[in-house]
């Protein structure tokens, strides 16, 4: 690659008896940006591997999480299930059947199932929230 360069610019040397001191000092140049991109490359490589791992722990975590607060939810609409009118809750969210269609098939005003939908999702949000309080005085 010197030798290259030597070529190229060979018309811009202004004493060409000093032809080997330049070789030198352009070789040693060409040999220290040789090093700094390895260690760029090495340090970019080194950084791509810890994010990466990083992301797999995040992602891994998160799906944990994601699993965990399902199972609580779940729960806590099983265990709302279980109270009077539950059964419409559980239609609503488990099911996935609209209000209308609750209404309808329990031959009841769309207003009652929304009426009921209601005071059931507080008595649901109540359940989580004492199920969540409960788990982190177990982990403590």
């Amino acid at each position: 690659m010197a030798f290259i360069k030597l070529y190229e610019n060979a018309h811009k040397l202004e004493n060409p008896t000093s032809v080997a001191q330049w070789l030198a000092i352009t070789l040693r140049n060409l040999c220290f940006d040789e090093f700094r991109k390895r260690q760029r490359f090495t340090k970019t490589m080194t950084e791509y591997k810890q994010q990466e791992e990083t992301e797999q722990t995040q992602s891994q975590n998160a799906q944990e999480e994601v699993a965990f607060e399902g199972q609580l939810y779940e729960q806590a609409i099983q265990i709302v299930g279980t109270s009077p009118g539950g059964q419409t809750l559980m239609d609503f969210y488990l099911k996935g059947m609209s209000a209308q269609e609750i209404a309808n098939q329990n031959k009841e005003a769309i207003g009652t199932v929304t009426a009921r939908l209601s005071r059931l999702r507080k008595k649901l949000k109540d359940t989580l929230l004492s199920t969540i309080k409960s788990q982190e005085e177990l982990e403590s």
